[in-house]
């Protein structure tokens, strides 16, 4: 189109009146083959027909031919005109053959990643092995006759597919005529006007385009992709080689880039909805669930490049209220991080620390190596991260608001409500345990039912051990009791607890020695069985939660 139908270029004149009808009587003509005999393509006979009419009028002087007339026949025999085939072969064989055989093997592979688009989109099931032989053959002799190897391009093969359905003799015949045509066309193809290509590759770029963009309805219900695909195909169609290439690229990672902005944010948590994993105390728990409305998590997923970090960004900043103090970016669905979208993460932490909110990142997969980010925590999951909101809020707590449990309070939480003296007897049948930094408190299946409290540091249950190679259940502190389950039921252990990086002093009760204790106090005793209910249904609230916020 950019040199006038093969003109050479756009003169408004007769000539370009003839090479436009030259063309436009290739198109017409091709369909009407096309619609005659659909088994066999029709662009090869319209092009032959129309460049013998041309010639037959006399005005074949006023084209421009598709090319020159040959100097030497093709490459495989001497010809009688003294060009030095000894010294081509001798200085350029090598190269030659070298690029022959790449042009086959790069024609090899785009055909048989082309019969596999055909098996999806046409039902056809072709034996790939077989079409990569029999394209490679041919690809090889027509790179040797000094043709591109295109026995089967996508636009002569989709044309055929259009018009005859699945038929299994299109390459065979696309892969004749491309033959012939390498053979032969030395003697004729200079007689061939390039109008009468120039019309073959109109109809051949029409029918490439997809069916769905000539749909109207398809215009009004994606306006944006319907827009920037005709540009594409515009840019292909009117621009030529390296400047068509790069446009087009510069449009698709365009669109890309706008895909990816718009969906990275999956969703935003704003009114406290998720929690950790961290069991409290009713009290500690009473008082942080309405104060979690100050924590922010906003769920971040696809591929992180600087453009969709800084369009991330500003949708982070419109979403958070004034009484956020503390944001979490859950990126556990990030699947790659460019440096400069790590960089600008660490600008909107510094951006939001003016503003007095702290911002965390959990679950980065990418290595944080030279990410200069000092304002921005890092935590390995969104558990974690979520922990040190909860931790550092509580920690903002008033004195007056603070809990009031009794100086020595060794039972824990399975001990409010006892009065001294059964307190006493039950703590004096207690067993103390040091659990060092990764040691174990219990196994999963082990068939010892003790509960344990936890006295200083913290213990982590989890589905494996170490932790990180299974799922992380929870964290108890100082004061919570665990192992509660086979205590109750004498049933072997459903997971694995211990130490996971601090070391942890725990205090230990066996069920035998809590039944002797409920004999001399069973009023008492009714008393840590309630309390055990009131642990269990506590937990069971936060498991349905977090399984709700996994759903959701």
């Amino acid at each position: 189109m950019s040199h006038g139908f093969g003109l050479g270029q756009w003169a408004w004149d007769w000539r370009l009146a003839w090479h436009a009808c030259a063309a436009l009587l290739v198109v017409v003509l091709a369909r009407l083959l096309q619609l005659r005999w659909k088994a066999v393509p029709g662009l090869f006979p319209a092009v032959v027909i129309v460049a013998l009419l041309i010639a037959l009028s006399g005005f074949g002087s006023h084209f421009v031919p598709a090319a020159s007339t040959a100097a030497f026949a093709w490459p495989p025999l001497p010809d009688w005109q003294g060009v030095p085939w000894a010294g081509i072969v001798s200085s350029q064989g090598t190269r030659l053959v070298s690029l022959a055989l790449l042009m086959a093997l790069v024609n090899s592979l785009d055909i048989l990643v082309f019969n596999q688009e055909l098996d999806l989109e046409h039902g056809l099931l072709h034996d790939p092995n077989a079409t990569l032989r029999r394209e490679s053959l041919i690809g090889a002799a027509c790179a040797l006759l000094g043709m591109i190897p295109a026995s089967t391009s996508a636009s002569r093969s989709r044309i055929a597919l259009s018009r005859a359905g699945a038929a299994t003799n299109v390459s065979p015949i696309h892969a004749a005529i491309m033959l012939a045509v390498a053979a032969t066309g030395q003697w004729w193809l200079h007689w061939v006007p390039m109008a009468c290509f120039a019309g073959a590759l109109i109809l051949a770029g029409i029918t490439q385009v997809p069916s769905a963009l000539w749909s109207r309805r398809y215009a009004a219900d994606a306006p944006a992709v319907w827009t920037q695909s005709w540009l594409v195909a515009l840019v292909f169609a009117t621009a030529g080689g390296a400047g068509a290439l790069i446009a087009g690229l510069v449009v698709a990672t365009f669109v890309l880039m706008r895909a990816s902005a718009s969906t990275a944010l999956r969703r935003a948590l704003l009114d406290g909805e998720v929690r950790s994993r961290r069991l409290r105390r009713a009290a500690s728990e009473a008082w942080l669930a309405p104060h979690m409305r100050r924590l922010a998590v906003v769920e971040l997923q696809g591929v992180m490049s600087f453009g969709v970090s800084a369009h991330l960004a500003e949708q982070v900043k419109q979403s958070l209220r004034p009484d956020h103090d503390r944001l979490i970016l859950d990126a556990s669905r990030v699947a790659a991080w460019d440096t400069t979208a790590w960089v600008r993460m660490g600008a909107l932490a510094r951006d939001l620390a003016q503003r007095r909110v702290e911002t965390a990142m959990a679950g980065a997969q990418m290595p944080l190596a030279g990410a200069n980010a000092p304002a921005l925590k890092v935590f390995a999951d969104l558990d974690r991260a979520l922990e040190w909101a909860e931790e550092a809020m509580l920690e903002e707590r008033r004195p007056e608001d603070r809990p009031a449990y009794p100086a020595n309070d060794v039972l824990g939480e399975i001990g409010d409500g006892l009065p001294p003296h059964a307190r006493a007897a039950l703590e004096a049948r207690l067993v103390q345990q040091t659990l060092a930094p990764h040691e174990q408190a219990f196994t999963a299946g082990a068939a010892e039912a003790d509960i344990v409290v936890v006295q200083s540091g913290r213990v982590t249950l989890s589905t494996a051990w170490p932790p990180a190679s299974g799922m992380r259940l929870a964290t108890v502190g100082q004061g919570m009791a665990f192992g509660e389950m086979a205590f109750l039921t004498q049933q072997p252990r459903t997971a694995c607890a211990g130490a996971e990086s601090d070391e942890a002093q725990l205090v230990r009760l066996s069920r035998p020695e809590f039944d002797a204790w409920a004999a001399d106090h069973p009023a008492e005793a009714l008393t840590v069985m309630g309390n055990l209910a009131i642990i269990g249904t506590r937990r069971l609230g936060a498991t349905t939660r977090q399984l709700r916020a996994v759903l959701e």
